[in-house]
């Protein structure tokens, strides 16, 4: 996967990241919260890295995706502590 150099990076220093694959779509917002919102913007490789550690509480939210794409998941998805990836499913509108 063309995401894998910064997916290995942010990994191997504790980052946690999100990952959404098939054909990584740049621009989608998304955002972890507990207490308070990190939000985060995938990169051109489809990565979102969030400099938080996970805690039992914190949940992912797709915020916006760019024109021509939906996000279709649930609209808040609960990670488990101490998670360090999540993938999403961004698909093209039409």
């Amino acid at each position: 996967y063309a995401s894998f150099p910064a997916l290995y990076a942010a990994q191997s220093m504790g980052i946690p990241t999100c990952v959404h694959e098939s054909n990584a779509v740049p621009g989608v917002i998304v955002q972890i919260c507990k207490d308070s919102c990190v939000p985060a913007r995938t990169d051109d490789n489809g990565v979102a890295s969030f400099n938080i550690a996970i805690e039992s509480g914190h949940k992912l939210s797709v915020m916006s995706c760019p024109e021509g794409y939906e996000y279709t998941g649930e609209a808040e998805v609960y990670l488990d502590e101490g998670a360090t990836e999540y993938t999403l499913e961004i698909s093209k509108v039409g």
